[in-house]
């Protein structure tokens, strides 16, 4: 409207400032402007209020009592909304605590325009206190009922608010800062050591590391001095190392002692080194797999590969492979060899005894008619 000077000399603006007094309704701000002795437009009153909420002479309130920033208020909404004159703001030396203040979390704003970054340091304040706590064994989130109380205020007096707790803000910050950087340290070695009590199975080492750790996680006791979690992943690392070695080398001995029993084999002894080959490979038969074990995430992906708690299986496995190589040794040396099924029986007595000696007697003898037989 071409009005350049201050809103409350604007007499407009000044006749809905002194109607909204402590406190009015936008729809009954518009119906008082809006009919008579006034008759002015919605747009006027509209206008007023705008002028009013952004120069920070007042501010408005939603329906649950929330501070409405002036830039977020629909136009739908102020009539619903609830209009109540600003406190004093504050002085110019306390606008630059306050700016100090958020500079600490890096929310710089301008001279004057301290309110608008408001709700940016509060988020910003939020984001660092989930920082420095949270899920068991990091320490619990810091109390941040002042945040919440600065939220509930508006306009000079959010201001006014953050002034008055700014110390306490400032040494919140500063502590924040350092449990979430220690935080942020120490989780990489609780991250690993779950993932090494993952595949540890059974282990003894693992039972009373899964122990210490409950200890750990129940009391949030990630951030103690000296540190408990380093020395108790460096213990179970080095213990999962050396029984991952331990069973590479059962693994060995088992299949070097059923090898010499392979080479000892007659029809073995008449194959050549090709087909030698090629049975142990249809077999599955080939040395203890020796994957890189140095560092913490060597022996995470060898575990991953070959489980601790496999190594029984493969090694169990190894008695029938080899069984199947000694009967593909022997067909290939007698194409019309048969195979044999031992039945298997529980023997009480010397009676049961002989009869399962001559019930495989006889299954036998039948067998031997049709051609050579291999025992399985």
């Amino acid at each position: 409207v071409g009005d350049d000077g201050e809103p409350t000399r604007n007499p407009v603006c000044r006749a809905v400032l002194e109607f909204i007094g402590g406190g009015s309704r936008g729809a009954d701000i518009r119906s008082r402007f809006e009919g008579s002795p006034f008759g002015w437009s919605r747009d006027a009153v509209d206008g007023a209020l705008q002028v009013l909420l952004v120069a920070g002479i007042i501010r408005a309130h939603d329906e649950r009592g929330r501070v409405v920033n002036p830039g977020e208020l629909e136009r739908k909404a102020v009539g619903k909304a609830l209009f109540k004159v600003e406190a004093p703001g504050p002085t110019t030396a306390q606008r630059i605590q306050i700016r100090k203040l958020f500079q600490k979390v890096g929310c710089l704003a301008r001279p004057n325009e301290e309110l608008m970054m408001v709700p940016q340091f509060l988020e910003k304040m939020g984001e660092l206190a989930a920082r420095a706590g949270g899920e068991a064994p990091k320490p619990a989130e810091p109390d941040t009922s002042k945040l919440n109380e600065i939220r509930r205020t508006g306009g000079n007096e959010q201001l006014l608010s953050l002034f008055g707790c700014r110390d306490e803000l400032d040494g919140a910050i500063d502590q924040w800062t350092d449990l979430a950087a220690r935080i942020e340290a120490n989780w990489p070695n609780w991250t690993a050591l779950q993932e090494l009590l993952r595949h540890a199975g059974s282990l003894k080492a693992a039972e009373e590391a899964r122990g210490q750790a409950e200890v750990i996680k129940r009391q949030r006791m990630l951030l103690s001095e000296p540190d408990l979690v380093k020395p108790l992943l460096k213990s179970l690392e080095d213990a999962i190392r050396s029984d991952f070695c331990l069973q590479q080398k059962r693994y060995s001995d088992e299949l070097q002692e059923r090898m010499n029993e392979l080479n000892a084999d007659l029809d073995w002894q008449q194959l050549n080194e090709e087909k030698r080959a090629s049975i142990l490979k249809d077999c599955d038969i080939i040395q203890a797999p020796r994957p890189a074990l140095g560092t913490f995430e060597e022996l995470v992906a060898a575990l991953k590969r070959y489980p601790l708690v496999g190594w029984g299986d493969r090694i169990d496995a190894l008695s029938g492979r080899f069984a199947r190589a000694r009967e593909m040794a022997a067909r290939a040396v007698e194409p019309q060899m048969q195979t044999v099924h031992i039945p298997r029986r529980t023997l009480k007595s010397e009676q049961d005894i002989n009869a399962w000696v001559k019930e495989v007697s006889d299954q036998l003898k039948i067998a031997l008619n049709k051609g050579p037989v291999v025992i399985r």
